[in-house]
């Protein structure tokens, strides 16, 4: 994005009650600034709500519906507790947002969950933790076999190319294209993208998105 943090968060200041139907009185605090950027919004009196600036060119339109489609399906199949996505004013759920300096971004808002990220859990509560997470990822793997096909969501494939871009295509670009690497550093990246790539042809030929981070699960407490 070419906006900075402090232009993002007045562009949310300015745009939110003309996108959704909110409470006037209302606080904006950033989350994170990572492949998306992210808002808490705290109200005097109503529940808090997450602001998520979509990263431009990263998911196209037919990919950030299927996540808000897929959620829903999730909602309905599964007793797994996932944010709600709102409504814009004009009742769509992605927005369209013009930032400060002139770029198109796609918006939308979800519910806040009270809890702790996974990656900040120790001892018997990460443990607590990741038992929890295995069995979401269980349900969620279930839920993908036994949904209607017919419905198609659309997202992008960590197939061995979109991982590592060597037709110069892949989805986060090549590492190749970074300038600043020595030719020691080029040496040791080239190994480990030979071994990597050996050993995911061997473990599959193509893998769905799925991003087990630590830091974007929540800990229900």
């Amino acid at each position: 994005m070419n906006d900075t943090r402090q232009a993002l968060e007045k562009d949310v200041r300015d745009n939110l009650l003309l996108l959704y139907d909110f409470d006037k009185d209302y606080d904006v605090k950033l989350l994170k600034y990572s492949e998306n950027v992210i808002f808490k919004i705290t109200f005097k009196e109503a529940f808090p709500v997450v602001f998520r600036i979509h990263r431009p060119g990263y998911h196209n339109i037919e990919e950030l519906e299927g996540e808000i489609l897929w959620m829903d399906e999730i909602h309905r199949d599964t007793d797994v507790e996932l944010p709600v996505v709102y409504r814009g004013r004009d009742g769509r759920f992605l927005q369209k947002m013009t930032t400060f300096s002139g770029e198109e971004v796609y918006v939308s808002v979800i519910s806040f969950l009270e809890g702790s990220p996974l990656g900040e859990l120790k001892d018997d509560e990460l443990i607590k933790g990741l038992e929890s997470l295995g069995e979401i990822t269980a349900k969620l793997h279930m839920q993908s076999i036994n949904r209607d096909k017919s419905v198609v969501i659309k997202r992008f494939y960590w197939d061995i190319n979109n991982l590592f871009g060597d037709n110069n295509d892949g989805i986060w670009g090549s590492w190749r294209d970074y300038k600043a690497l020595t030719k020691e550093q080029y040496r040791i990246l080239e190994k480990c993208t030979s071994v990597m790539k050996d050993n995911l042809i061997i473990m599959a030929e193509a893998m769905k998105n799925s991003d087990l981070s630590t830091q974007i699960y929540i800990f229900i407490m």
